[in-house]
C-alpha cells in the first residue's frame, strides 16, 4: 500500500531555491546560503539579524536594484546574457508569490495552446515510490502535474502543465498525432523576446489596455504590483525584463496566454476557422508551432499572431516568416 508523506508547502522562502535553476545562474552561485539566512533571520535569538537587514534590504523599502549579468555560450557563434536578481528584489518576490499564487494559476490556465504554464502551488503531500528521490539533486526543470505527487524533492514551486523541456513535446504520442492530421506546420518566435516586453502590458493583458490607462493610479492590483517589482528588480527600466529567473517566464506566460486567446477569436470571426478543427497551434514560451490543413490557413494564423503580438509591442522574427512566406509564394504562384 502507498503511504502519502508530507511536504513542506508552507515555506514560501524555498523559490529561492526553485526559482534559480542550475543552468541559469553561474557555476559558482547558490541561493542556497542566502535561503538558510533569510529563515534565520525569523528567529529572534538570529544574532546577525542586523547584519542581514542592512545587507539585503537597507534603509530604504520598495527600492531599485540592479541584477548581476553575465554572459553564458549560446552557440558556436554568438553568447546569451542572463541575470541573477539582486538579493532584494528576490526577497520581495517571496512575499508576491505568498500573497498572489491562486491569481498567477488563473492567468496562466486560460489558454488551451500553451505547453508550458504553471497550474496551481505544488502539493502538499507525495505517495512513497520507488522515483521519489529523481529530484534529489538540482536538476534544470520545473515540475510537470503528473511528477507532482511522485516526488519528494520539488525542484519549482509550481506545478507545470504541459512539459518542462521542448524536446518532450516533439516526443511525444501527441505532436504524432498532430502530425497526422494537418499537413502544414509552421514555427514562429518572437525576436529579442525578453528584451523587448514592456512592462507595464503586464496590466493590459490582466485587464485591457483601456483600462489600465485610465486607472494608472491604481497601485494595488494584482498587474501593478507585478509590473512594480519586475521594474524594480531590473534597475527600474520599463522596457525589458531580465533573462533567467522563472519569474520572468511567468511574467511573460501571462502576456502571451492573452494573445492566444485574442488570436484564436479574432481567427473565427475574420476567416471562420476554428481551433483545433483547421488549424491549432501549440507555444512553448515564445517558440510557437502551428499546424493546419494548409499553407493558406497557415498564413492566416501567423498574420494574426503578428497583428496580437504587435499590440504588446513584440515582433516576430522576421527573418524566419520572410523565408516562410518565400516558400509558401513559390508553392502558391497564383
Amino acid at each position: 500500500m502507498n503511504k502519502q508523506n508530507r511536504v513542506n508547502k508552507n515555506d514560501y522562502h524555498r523559490i529561492l531555491l526553485s526559482e534559480t535553476i542550475p543552468s541559469e545562474v553561474p557555476i559558482v552561485f547558490s541561493n542556497d546560503g542566502f535561503y538558510n539566512n533569510c529563515i534565520l533571520s525569523k528567529k529572534t535569538n538570529y544574532h546577525p539579524k542586523d547584519l542581514f537587514q542592512f545587507i539585503v534590504i537597507g534603509e530604504q523599502e520598495d527600492k531599485s536594484t540592479i541584477p548581476l549579468s553575465y554572459k553564458i555560450r549560446k552557440d558556436s557563434y554568438s553568447l546569451r546574457t542572463l541575470s541573477l536578481m539582486h538579493p532584494y528584489s528576490q526577497w520581495k518576490f517571496i512575499g508576491f508569490y505568498r500573497d498572489h499564487s491562486g491569481i498567477i494559476c488563473y492567468h496562466c490556465s486560460k489558454s488551451k495552446a500553451s505547453l508550458r504554464s504553471p497550474q496551481k502551488i505544488g502539493s502538499s503531500f507525495y505517495v512513497k515510490n520507488k522515483n521519489e528521490n529523481v529530484k534529489k539533486y538540482k536538476l534544470d526543470s520545473v515540475d510537470t502535474e503528473e511528477e507532482d505527487k511522485t516526488i519528494k524533492h520539488p525542484s519549482s514551486y509550481f506545478a507545470y502543465r504541459g512539459v518542462n523541456r521542448l524536446h518532450k513535446f516533439f516526443d511525444s504520442s501527441k505532436y504524432l498525432k498532430l502530425e497526422k492530421k494537418y499537413s502544414s506546420m509552421w514555427m514562429i518566435d518572437i525576436a529579442k523576446c525578453f528584451d523587448s516586453i514592456y512592462t507595464h502590458t503586464i496590466s493590459w493583458a490582466v485587464k485591457s489596455k483601456f483600462f489600465a490607462k485610465n486607472n494608472i493610479s491604481i497601485k494595488s492590483s494584482f498587474g501593478q504590483k507585478f509590473d512594480t517589482l519586475m521594474q524594480r528588480s531590473n534597475d527600474n527600466e520599463t522596457n525589458g525584463i531580465i533573462i533567467g529567473p522563472e519569474i520572468s517566464r511567468i511574467f511573460a506566460e501571462i502576456i502571451f496566454q492573452d494573445v492566444d486567446i485574442k488570436t484564436i477569436a479574432a481567427l473565427s470571426s475574420k476567416h471562420n476557422i476554428h481551433f483545433n478543427k483547421e488549424y491549432t497551434f501549440r507555444r512553448y514560451v515564445d517558440d510557437t508551432f502551428i499546424f493546419s490543413v494548409d499553407e493558406k490557413t497557415t498564413v492566416f494564423v501567423v498574420e494574426e499572431l503578428i497583428e496580437q503580438f504587435s499590440k504588446y509591442n513584440l515582433h516576430i522574427n522576421e527573418k524566419k516568416w520572410r523565408n516562410l512566406i518565400g516558400l509558401f509564394i513559390q508553392n502558391n504562384p497564383e
